[in-house]
């Protein structure tokens, strides 16, 4: 609060914000405008003094000040406080402006992510056709070809699990992950990302043990490590990437605090950039806080990295040096198999047959003969149909036949739940799978559903579809 005279001369003062822009305050009364710290604050406030005193009416204005320590937003309200002085008070306004930003990015965000939704819907329908046929041609033997189908397949898939990422619209969905794939299917993205002014090197362990995560969630990890990297180099440098296992046992007393003792996979991103000054280590983790730029950052790059690896029942520790550089460390407990013994897990197709009737509801026609395919070759008999008003009407017409349902969620005419629940008016507690190229958050923020049975997010290996069915139907 202040009060200056006609002539621009500080009468009186009282500040307790240590960010507004005044040179030795506790002398200020006597001064004038001088006193300042902003040339064009000066001469917004004696235009402003001059138009009360002409109008005997208060005024308002914004006025922004760029510090060392970040952009600072301030209002000023101005009135009449007679003997041709003014009462100006100034409040600053800088977290409000910074969270409304915030916000305006989260909404930014927001249509971005369901943009993302709708690529990803379409893709997984794609991708579904090419993994499910590949699969099933594999399993015939026709391998060599169908080798390089499945590993453009994949990569596919993994680019929508990290638009999905990167959006925030994939809910938690963990398997075996083997962590070296992860890196190495990011390697390209991460060079592209970096520019050509940082010199990448990745090192991965051999052998190294699977862990059960969130592979687009462990893509959101690599990718926003990777990018603080980065920005902490703006002259260039190197980021290295390691992989390694480790056992932690209770000797260990520092690790043992965070963690159960037993096997991890370790993954180590270090750089030899700015590094993070010791008085800033115990806010790193803050949501909000950031070392950037405000304009650049929302600060909850470290944060969400946090949040997934204590989701995965993992630790992360990080060791950093101004001027020197930064480590970072992330532990996940491994499941003790190597990602050699995964793949020989997978089960192939039966030829036996299955007494069981499957009623398959999907609108997108590749999608629905490649789903028909897949369950014929598991030995199952099939009606199916390309939307739900048909699924119902096929049900009441052949509802002591049908077994279990297989409905796409989101079909022309009635979606997958309506049909549902229609059917179960006819035939109460007949198990159902639902599976969709959207992801579940997707389909209950965006289509207001709360799906009442299991869901196989798109695209699903054959080996996954028929497992699940099965589990369904009490065959396995």
């Amino acid at each position: 609060m202040l009060i200056l005279d006609k002539e621009g001369i500080f009468r009186d003062f009282h500040c307790s914000n240590k960010n507004f822009p005044i040179r030795n305050p506790e002398t200020l009364p006597g001064q004038d405008l001088k006193a300042l710290q902003d040339a064009h604050l000066e001469e917004v406030i004696m235009d402003s003094i001059l138009s009360v005193l002409n109008t005997d009416r208060g005024l308002k204005f914004d006025h922004t000040y760029q510090t060392n320590e970040g952009l600072f937003h301030f209002e000023f309200r101005m009135a009449p406080a007679g003997n041709n002085e003014v009462l100006l008070i100034i409040r600053d306004n800088s977290t409000t402006v910074n969270l409304e930003k915030m916000l305006a990015q989260s909404h930014k965000m927001e249509a971005i992510g369901r943009l993302a939704g709708g690529i990803a819907h379409d893709f997984n329908n794609m991708l579904q056709v090419i993994i499910g046929y590949s699969e099933i041609l594999q399993s015939e033997q026709k391998r060599d070809e169908i080798d390089t189908i499945m590993q453009a397949a994949e990569k596919g898939q993994n680019l929508i699990r990290q638009l999905l990422a990167f959006s925030r619209k994939q809910v938690m969905r963990p398997e075996n992950v083997n962590l070296n794939q992860t890196i190495s299917n990011l390697d390209l993205l991460v060079a592209r990302l970096l520019g050509d002014h940082i010199n990448l090197q990745i090192n991965l362990q051999e052998e190294l043990p699977l862990i059960f995560a969130d592979p687009g969630q462990l893509d959101q990890i690599i990718m926003n490590l990777c990018i603080n990297s980065r920005d902490a180099l703006p002259d260039g440098g190197e980021i290295n990437i390691r992989t390694h296992s480790t056992e932690v046992t209770r000797a260990q007393r520092k690790l043992a605090m965070h963690l159960k003792p037993g096997h991890y996979a370790v993954l180590t991103i270090e750089d030899n950039g700015t590094g993070i000054s010791p008085e800033l280590m115990d806010k790193i983790f803050e949501p909000f806080f950031t070392t950037k730029d405000t304009a650049d950052s929302a600060g909850l790059g470290l944060p969400t990295v946090y949040a997934i690896v204590k989701r995965h029942n993992g630790h992360i520790e990080i060791e950093s040096t101004p001027s020197s550089g930064t480590r970072i460390t992330l532990y996940f407990p491994s499941t003790r198999t190597s990602a050699t013994d995964e793949k020989s897990t997978r089960s192939g197709f039966s030829e036996t047959r299955i007494d069981k009737t499957i009623l398959i509801a999907e609108d997108n026609e590749l999608v629905r003969k490649m789903t028909a395919d897949i369950m014929l070759k598991a030995g199952y008999q099939l009606l199916t149909v390309k939307n739900g008003h048909e699924a119902v009407e096929t049900f009441k017409k052949h509802k002591d036949k049908i077994d279990i349902l297989l409905l796409d969620v989101i079909m022309p005419k009635m979606n997958g739940q309506a049909a549902y629940q229609e059917i179960t008016k006819v035939k109460p507690g007949i198990p159902v799978l639902f599976f969709s190229g959207y992801s579940e958050d997707i389909l209950k923020d965006e289509y207001l559903m709360s799906i009442p049975g299991r869901l196989l997010q798109k695209p699903t290996a054959p080996a996954t579809l028929i497992h699940s069915v099965s589990e369904l139907l009490g065959l396995s």
